[in-house]
């Protein structure tokens, strides 16, 4: 029997019938029975509740776990003959109510280790393949190959993490031995050298410790340089120094990209700093380095060109370096490529004149003796014209003026160095071999008495001149390739060969065996006497070779 009481409470009588009368007299609570919590049943979530509602809830969990035909209920209680649904426990229930996790497929998924260090590199997903990935394949990227697995190694076993890295882009152990190998041997051999002194190491170096992108490039010139100068037994250390190589080559040219895309942001509002115009040159001497010869070259000699003119280097020191520097490879440029006038040819260009030509880096840039070099090339240009189109004479008055008036230039130019020192004796030979290269552009490409005393003069220079010589090999290239373009006489080729074999063994440059083929090219169109032996930077054309002769 069922009452209802006047606070709507029900409770239990002793004889089993449910009864409505209340136990309290207290008024009901504010909460109704639309609460949002009324449907809520609480699991085993860890709630807090005070000792007093723990044992009202203990006690409605024994009536839930009694069955309808339990006839021993609890003291005071009765059980419900309808059974319905089970009432939630006494208590205040839970604000924010826990919610089950739910496990996520992907949270599931572990990141797999075992791709190529390419991929991983680059976070894209690895194939897998062996001995290179699917993916490195489709891409054309270099694969670096695939970490070997270490054995599992207790804590108590493993090796300790390594340091952090010191300079920014010397990683491994191959880097800091390439750039032992700048600072040691490369740079000794890019420059005339005042003793163990190089402008290589004491300015660009000290850049590229700030800057990342010009150490990439400074360990990507030194690879290519110590793997062609040192011999290594076959395995793994060569192909691990080939890929660092790319790896840097890599590195440098995508650092170099977001430079000049900042900078074309800002317009001209800010200047190109140092450090990214050195890194134009070293990218530069890495085509030499590695004997590329089909003109790649051309976009790094350009930008230097332009930042040049362009804009000027707070830092004095490495302003006239970088200024003599880019002279000297743009003049020589000029001597092996068609219609490429030097930068002395401009009007608005100007050398510093502040600097002493005996504390230069190179030779002949700052002696006068390469705007001579550049009005030849100037010459020469006009009479390939002429002869392009037919028109005679080839050496017309205006040119035959000009040639003797660089002809009075050369008789009365005086060598700036000191007499008995190396580079006294490479500045005669230059002199020489601009006369050299002036005899041979306005003259029939045959055999001549004053040509061949010119060439023997140029070779007894050349032969005071052997390693190591205050580093004079590492300017000699150009003048000994004028020689062999001049050398009718059979006599004099060994001589030629010899010097190209000694350069080869001191600079270990791959643009040096370019220039033989060349040079021995010339000496098959002369004993053919063949006139065009004359004009080698048209054979350099046909033959697809664009590279530079310094």
């Amino acid at each position: 029997m069922e009452v209802a009481s006047p606070q709507g409470r029900p409770s239990f009588s002793s004889d089993g019938f449910r009864l409505s009368v209340s136990s309290s007299t207290q008024p009901s609570s504010s909460k109704s029975s639309a609460s949002p919590f009324d449907d809520y049943s609480p699991s085993v979530c860890g709630s807090v509740t005070s000792p007093s509602e723990s044992k009202t809830d203990l006690e409605n969990d024994e009536d839930l776990d009694r069955g309808p035909g339990d006839s021993s209920p609890a003291q005071g209680e009765s059980t419900n003959e309808s059974a319905g649904p089970p009432k939630r426990g006494r208590g205040r229930p839970r604000k924010h109510p826990i919610i089950p996790r739910r496990e996520d497929k992907n949270s599931l998924k572990a990141r797999t280790k075992t791709g190529c260090l390419t991929c991983r590199r680059r976070k894209k997903k690895c194939d897998e393949s062996k001995p290179n990935c699917l993916n490195c394949q489709k891409t054309n990227a270099i694969c670096e190959g695939y970490r070997l697995p270490e054995p599992w190694q207790s804590h108590k076993n493993k090796k300790p993490k390594d340091l952090p890295v010191l300079i920014k882009g010397v990683e491994t152990e191959i880097d800091r031995t390439l750039l032992d190998h700048f600072n040691q041997n490369l740079s000794q051999t890019l420059c005339l050298c005042n003793g163990q002194k190089s402008p290589f190491t004491e300015l660009i170096v000290p850049m590229a410790l700030e800057d990342c992108g010009l150490m990439h490039s400074l360990l990507c010139l030194s690879g290519f340089h110590f793997l062609a100068s040192q011999t290594l037994p076959e395995g793994s250390m060569g192909e691990e120094l080939i890929a660092r190589r790319h790896f840097h080559f890599d590195k440098a040219i995508s650092m170099l990209r977001i430079k000049i895309s900042k900078a074309q942001k800002q317009h001209q509002q800010s200047l190109v700093d140092d450090p990214t115009i050195a890194q134009t040159i070293i990218l530069c001497l890495k085509t030499i380095m590695a004997g590329e010869h089909k003109g790649e070259y051309r976009m790094h000699l350009d930008a230097a060109r332009h930042l040049i003119i362009s804009q000027r280097s707070p830092n004095e020191d490495f302003q006239n370096f970088l200024m003599e520097f880019f002279v000297y490879h743009d003049v020589s440029n000029a001597i092996t490529s068609l219609q490429r006038q030097s930068v002395l040819m401009n009007s608005e260009f100007r050398l510093p004149s502040f600097i002493p030509p005996e504390a230069g880096s190179f030779l002949g840039v700052l002696d006068s003796l390469f705007i001579s070099i550049s009005k030849v090339t100037n010459l020469r240009d006009t009479i390939r014209q002429r002869r392009s189109h037919g028109l005679q004479p080839l050496v017309d008055y205006q040119t035959l003026h000009d040639a003797q008036t660089i002809d009075t230039e050369l008789r009365h130019w005086t060598c700036p160095q000191q007499p008995g020192t190396p580079r006294y004796t490479a500045s005669l030979l230059y002199r020489q071999c601009t006369w050299i290269y002036l005899h041979r552009t306005i003259s029939p490409s045959v055999p001549d008495q004053n040509l061949c005393k010119a060439v023997d003069e140029g070779l007894e220079y050349l032969a005071q001149l052997r390693p190591p010589s205050d580093g004079a090999p590492a300017i000699l290239l150009m003048p000994v390739f004028l020689l062999g373009c001049a050398a009718f006489e059979k006599h004099q080729r060994p001589k030629i060969i010899s010097a190209l074999d000694n350069l080869q063994d001191y600079r270990h440059t791959g643009n040096i065996q370019h220039a033989r083929t060349v040079v021995e090219k010339i000496w098959k169109m002369m004993d053919n006497k063949d006139e065009e032996s004359w004009d080698w930077e048209g054979l350099m054309h046909r033959l697809k070779l664009d590279f530079m002769v310094s």
